[in-house]
């Protein structure tokens, strides 16, 4: 199952199942999810297609017309994902991590905020690319609380619920445009609520960029 879509619009949307939809995921964007599923998920994306929980989705958001590519990614670099605090104090750098949490529109108008839980970061510079893969669940057989093994002492704060998944996150040029593109695949709960939430997540932290590097140009 897939998704594809356009500035996070659902009339924008059409349902697309291919790997790469329709050649919009590039060669080296196939090679650093490659590189997150091997390290991070020890899993192939053969094996997640064969989950009845699979799912992706894929969109893209104009960001700025004019303007240099290497501007928009230093300023991408401070807005991995979406999170309380919103824009990062420094630039995210590879083995980060960072507390998910998003606050999308809802169908009657206000925003209700959204709880994801811990990612781990990745950057491919060479792309302009980030990704942010999840951080398992566990639980502590005494409390029946969540926790991360590697911090034992920190409940409900271990990993993320939509574990396992990532979304990568990279810049392109299209029509003499700086475009932001989204490609989120995984196999955790609630698979065809996230293909849709996950565009509008994810086009809303666009939105907070473009306004971040209008000074740049338009």
């Amino acid at each position: 199952m897939g998704k594809s879509c356009v500035e996070g619009a659902a009339t924008l949307c059409i349902q697309d199942n291919t790997r790469d939809f329709g050649g919009a995921v590039r060669t080296d964007i196939r090679h650093f999810e490659d590189r997150i599923l091997r390290t991070h998920f020890k899993a192939t994306l053969e094996a997640w297609e064969d989950s009845p929980n699979y799912h992706s989705y894929y969109n893209w958001s104009a960001i700025c017309s004019n303007c240099s590519i290497d501007l928009v990614w230093q300023e991408y670099l401070y807005w991995p994902a979406p999170t309380r605090l919103g824009r990062r104090d420094q630039p995210v750098m590879e083995g980060n991590r960072s507390w998910i949490q998003a606050f999308p529109e809802t169908a009657h108008g206000p925003r209700v905020p959204i709880p994801g839980g811990w990612a781990t970061h990745y950057v491919d510079a060479k792309s302009k690319a980030l990704a942010n893969a999840t951080d398992p669940l566990r639980v502590d057989p005494a409390t029946f609380k969540y926790y991360n093994p590697q911090h034992p002492a920190v409940v409900f704060s271990g990993g993320h619920v939509l574990h396992p998944g990532y979304i990568v996150r990279w810049l392109s040029v299209l029509a003499g445009s700086v475009i932001s593109n989204t490609l989120g695949r995984g196999i955790g709960f609630f698979p065809r609520n996230n293909e849709v939430l996950g565009v509008r997540i994810f086009h809303d932290l666009d939105l907070r960029i473009k306004s971040s590097v209008t000074p740049v140009g338009r």
